[in-house]
């Protein structure tokens, strides 16, 4: 019997004329965590997409143990033990959490099978409090957020009975909490022999989960490693081909006026009284744990959520935002947390997205002088280090390039006051300098940013001061000297109640 659980050979696949897999042999053993790693558009969301179902028509071989399989579709890969968890979720708002949790067992029943639903809520209740995970099985899903949705769909993948389960970038929009609840269930993965293949850009986990890690890059796998204390550097030096000394390169500023005032602000009845400024030159952090509120905190600042609020004041004068456009109109800049859904515009392409909301610059009497338009959009693109692609499609390019062009888009408005919602959620390790160089310039130039971010330690180095919501309350302020992983998780978790699990 081969050693392997699952194996890949000559594995090839030709998306359209600009992306080719080349010849992936890869494998994955029972009781392993196998990290994939690579640059946006390497290849690695392709490869599993083959393995589970979502993509077909490749050449070479899948064999599970030692079996060839034909994968034609996802419920092929189900059948076969591989279970796909992807980037976006793909849950239904609607339902429960714990309908949500088994809806797998639910759709595969005798369509006139009765469904015991109090077991289902009763098997939810188990699971959640054996990993200490604090959501209420009879909760609306559409009442949390985007981590604790990724927390289930990753659980969904635990009660499967699959035999390898794919989790692509499954911590990108997790704290430390988090992560540990992501371990924890990867360990009981592992002691039920089951193989596990997670897409990451984060090299913590690699050192904290992963037995061996193997990086693609261009459509071609460079090398397999044993995970060891000097692997961070060797993985660097293979993806960006030169050492990356400063994972944060953070520039320092003297604090400049006051941009941003915000009173007892309340919102939803989760928010309450949320008080804080910001200043010229100064990245502010907001921190914490998932259902903190963090990004209701991020939409009320941009209008586009309902909020009370007894001082609201930019440069020092009263305004009212209540709508996107009237913080569009303030200077006031938002970078989403869901990009594909509130980040662009699909109907539209590059171009147009990355101009929509500084049209007026293009516009004369009503009209929209296109090629001016085209030419600073190119202009943009080439200073953002964007490479020129033929096609507008957005399609055609990466989740860092993605990034980069939402601040292009503001920056062309000349907006001062930037809220950046998890900015570097599955961007690779080079487009994350980038992006913080991004944050760099726009401090540089006067402006001011708010770093919401899930990664503590990211807060930490690219921020000058951090504040950290618990259950919608700001409870602690902190300066960059003073930060400390360890306290900022402290004030996170300090008010959180626990599931019972006597």
């Amino acid at each position: 019997m081969s050693k392997y659980l699952l194996e890949v050979q000559k594995l090839s696949k030709t998306i359209g004329t600009a992306f080719q897999l080349k010849n992936i042999y890869f494998n994955l053993k029972q009781q392993e965590v196998h990290i994939l790693m690579g640059a946006n558009g390497a290849g690695k969301s392709t490869l599993v997409k083959i393995l589970s179902g979502v993509i077909t028509g490749y050449t070479g071989t899948i064999m599970l143990n030692d079996e060839i399989l034909t994968i034609n579709s996802i419920e092929d890969a189900k059948a076969l033990g591989i279970f796909y968890v992807p980037q976006d979720i793909q849950l239904f708002d609607q339902m429960s959490v714990a309908e949500n949790l088994f809806f797998e067992s639910l759709s595969t029943k005798h369509r006139f099978s009765p469904i015991n639903m109090s077991e289902i809520f009763s098997r939810t209740k188990e699971v959640l409090e054996s990993f200490q995970i604090n959501m209420d099985p009879f909760e609306m899903l559409e009442n949390y957020g985007l981590a604790q949705k990724h927390i289930i769909q990753i659980l969904k993948a635990y009660v499967s009975h699959a035999k390898v389960i794919i989790l692509d970038e499954p911590s990108a929009a997790f704290t430390d909490y988090e992560n540990d609840i992501l371990h924890a269930i990867i360990t009981k993965l592992k002691q039920k022999n089951v193989g596990v293949l997670l897409i990451s850009h984060k090299l913590d986990d690699i050192c904290k989960l992963g037995n061996r890690v193997s990086i693609i890059k261009q459509g071609a796998l460079l090398a397999t490693l044993d995970v060891d204390d000097s692997i961070e550097e060797e993985i660097i030096l293979l993806l960006a081909g030169i050492p990356l000394t400063n994972k944060y390169p953070k520039l320092h500023f003297k604090k400049g006026a006051e941009l941003l005032r915000v009173n007892n602000l309340k919102s939803s009845g989760i928010l309450t009284d949320i008080s804080f400024s910001l200043h010229k030159h100064e990245v502010l952090g907001i921190t914490g744990l998932a259902g903190s509120g963090r990004t209701l905190l991020a939409n009320c600042l941009f209008g586009s959520a309902n909020y009370e609020c007894s001082q609201f004041e930019i440069n020092g004068k009263p305004v009212s935002v209540k709508h996107p456009f009237q913080a569009i109109l303030n200077t006031i800049a938002l970078l989403p947390e869901d990009r594909e859904k509130d980040g662009i515009i699909s109907s539209l392409d590059v171009p147009d997205n990355i101009a929509f909301t500084a049209l007026q610059r293009f516009s004369h009497k009503g009209h929209i002088n296109y090629n001016i338009l085209l030419s600073t959009v190119k202009e943009y693109l080439k200073r953002f280090n964007i490479t020129s692609n033929t096609s507008n499609d957005l399609d055609h390019y990466t989740l860092g390039q993605w990034q980069k062009m939402f601040f292009i888009k503001w920056i062309m408005n000349h907006s001062k006051i930037f809220i950046a919602d998890e900015p570097t959620r599955g961007v690779d390790i080079v487009s994350k300098v980038d992006i913080y160089n991004c944050l760099n310039n726009i401090t540089k130039n006067g402006g001011g940013v708010i770093l919401i971010s899930s990664d503590f330690d990211e807060i930490i180095g690219m921020c000058d001061r951090i504040l950290v919501l618990s259950q919608g309350k700001l409870v602690c302020e902190l300066s960059q000297k003073e930060a400390t992983k360890e306290k900022i998780l402290y004030y996170a978790t300090k008010n959180i109640p626990r599931l019972n699990t006597t």
